[in-house]
């Protein structure tokens, strides 16, 4: 009941041939608050442009020949805030494929006043005033290949910074994904991150002690560079039943650790009825107790097919909270138990 919002838009889009095409995109929207007695409008950190409507309009495109095919697109955004006005959004990317092997290619550019809540382009997690794509230059290499049906591997280099202000940040995975035989597959993946944050997400990875905002109500700003090591052990001793292990370490800059262990059991009981169970234990920052989460969250799962589109499924959640920070004394309950009912059908 704050605010109600009227969008419109359109896409043509001619195609030359099934891997070739050229296309305009454009929409516009704008914002009534519906309050009375109040001026309102929208923090300068939402999502949302303030100060009026707000849109976009883009070329897009593709030519596909062989084994490669190459995208692209040219947005203009518009908005009505005073520092602001709207900017330029790009991307290009570019898909080589050879046999089970496939590689990519892109790069991409969003100015600092580039402000299109609707985008949803390649991005790093760090923001602008509520927007990921904004303010940010960058290129990426992502792999994806599989050997002798058993082997996968993906792997992935992402680069970019501000053009604003230079400061060189990088997202590097790889994973590893094995079947050894009918019974026993494993996985193990490697990531390293580094991120600018604000406000909110700075607290979830240090503390309930961080200050969200400065003196004036901005949201604050802090850099988190993380390394990650990921491993996973399926055992499938007949087609319908298997178990999940997975372990994960977390490193993140000034020496903190967290960890997290994860077990799952799946059985189909009958054509008709399946079973799961889950076992997860997280402790975060494992050498303060009183900083962040440690927590043990177990559930069962019991689903019935009534026919093929209804299912009736029942839950039981077991959540507690083993840290020793002051919120998690106050908790009332902990531990926590859920019972789930549901029922669903589709038409």
């Amino acid at each position: 009941d704050m605010y109600a919002e009227l969008t419109a838009g359109g896409n043509m889009t001619y195609r030359f041939n099934r891997r070739s095409s050229l296309g305009i995109t454009g929409y516009g929207s704008d914002v009534n608050f519906l309050t009375k007695g109040i001026e309102l409008d929208f923090q300068e950190w939402a999502r949302t442009p303030w100060g009026g409507p707000f849109g976009a309009v883009g070329l897009s495109g593709s030519y596909g020949k062989s084994w490669a095919d190459v995208f692209f697109e040219v947005t203009r955004s518009f908005d009505s805030m005073d520092d602001g006005g709207g900017g330029i959004g790009s991307i290009i990317r570019g898909v080589g494929t050879f046999g089970t092997h496939e590689f990519e290619l892109s790069g991409r550019y969003y100015a600092d006043d580039f402000a299109n809540p609707y985008a949803r382009p390649i991005a790093a997690p760090d923001q602008l005033e509520g927007l990921r794509a904004r303010d940010e230059v960058g290129g990426r290499l992502r792999y994806t290949g599989s050997f002798a049906k058993r082997w996968n591997l993906r792997a992935n280099v992402d680069v970019w910074t501000r053009p604003s202000d230079f400061d060189p940040q990088a997202f590097l995975f790889l994973r590893s994904d094995m079947k050894i035989n009918d019974q026993y597959r494993w996985g193990m993946w490697a990531e390293y991150r580094q991120s600018n944050l604000e406000g909110s997400q700075c607290r979830l990875f240090f503390g309930d002690q961080f200050e969200i905002s400065d003196e004036d109500g901005n949201p604050t700003l802090c850099n988190l560079d993380r390394m990650a090591f990921t491993g996973r052990l399926r055992y499938q001793p007949v087609r319908k039943y298997w178990f999940d292990l997975q372990y994960r370490h977390n490193i993140y800059d000034g020496g903190r650790h967290d960890l997290s262990a994860i077990g799952i059991a799946t059985a189909k009981l009958s054509d008709v009825l399946r079973f799961r169970g889950r076992l997860r234990w997280n402790w975060d920052d494992i050498e303060d107790n009183t900083n962040l989460e440690q927590s043990v969250w177990a559930y069962f799962d019991l689903t019935y097919r009534l026919r093929a589109k209804d299912r009736l499924r029942l839950r039981y959640d077991y959540f507690v909270f083993r840290d020793d920070r002051a919120s998690t004394d106050d908790r009332e309950p902990n531990p926590e138990h859920w019972l789930w009912f549901q029922y669903e059908a589709k038409f």
